[in-house]
């Protein structure tokens, strides 16, 4: 028997906490479905992700991403793990429907003692997002061996992680998978434990309403932008309720709003 929580409407459910079972709130705030979806397809977007690649979305949860991710990828070319097979079938029915599951072939794995490892092939793109925010380092390492194996030398992967400086690393103390508790790693740990897999990695300035920081990292040195190229990827919504006040008086907007926008993309 479903709980009834997963009978609520999508907007219904906008009054859920994070956690809740409802496929919009237990993947994070259900306000933030749409926008933190849309934020992942951008940057992916905006770092060369093209229709003919393969794209594997490690813990794809409900689609946020994976909802615009599927139309957008040629015929099965998008592999998303998530071991909640409940919060695909749900974001299917409420969000894609069969018809494009049917006409986009998308492959998903929900066994989590292979996390993805069934796929058995090489990927352009690895998206882990909002992952090794719930997770100690052991499981971070374990990705990443993966990760290691499944790009083959040339990948990109993209990922978040939660950090609040130096001193916050209490990831380290924690093992397996902490959901809804969160940790945190610090951004030296996070290029050196890259590093130890064989990646380069970089911080990237890409907005995230939760504050999670993003990065990106490949084998290949070359598939990580220049840092006057990375300074460009800001993220900024316009016009939104995380950049801005959000108030107007008719077409006339304050100022101040333009002001905050402006310090947010540094100019």
């Amino acid at each position: 028997m479903k709980n009834e929580n997963r009978l609520l409407t999508k907007e219904e459910a906008k009054n859920l906490n994070p956690g809740d079972e409802h496929y919009t709130s237990y993947v994070g705030y259900p306000k933030w479905y749409d926008v933190i979806g849309a934020l992942q397809f951008r940057l992916l977007c905006s770092l060369g992700l093209r229709e003919y690649h393969k794209l594997f979305d490690f813990g794809c949860g409900s689609l946020r991403a994976g909802r615009l991710l599927i139309p957008y990828m040629n015929r099965g070319n998008y592999f998303g793990f998530d071991p909640n097979e409940w919060l695909i079938q749900d974001a299917i029915l409420n969000e894609i429907g069969e018809d494009l599951i049917n006409i986009k072939q998308p492959v998903f794995e929900n066994d989590e003692a292979c996390l993805g490892k069934s796929f058995k092939r090489s990927f352009d793109y690895i998206l882990a997002h909002s992952i090794f925010t719930h997770t100690g380092e052991d499981k971070l390492r374990e990705s990443l061996q993966y990760f290691s194996d499944m790009t083959k030398n040339s990948g990109i992967i993209v990922a978040t992680f939660f950090f609040e400086g130096k001193v916050s690393n209490n990831g380290r103390q924690y093992s397996g998978w902490i959901y809804p508790g969160c940790t945190h790693f610090n951004h030296d740990f996070i290029l050196e434990v890259f590093s130890e897999y064989g990646f380069s990695g970089a911080l990237l300035p890409w907005f995230h309403p939760a504050g999670q920081k993003w990065y990106i990292a490949s084998a290949d040195k070359s598939k990580i932008p220049p840092s006057k190229l990375i300074n460009q990827l800001k993220g900024t919504t316009l016009f939104s309720e995380f950049d801005m006040n959000n108030e107007t008086s008719g077409n006339k907007l304050k100022t101040s709003i333009w002001d905050r926008l402006l310090f947010h993309i540094g100019r």
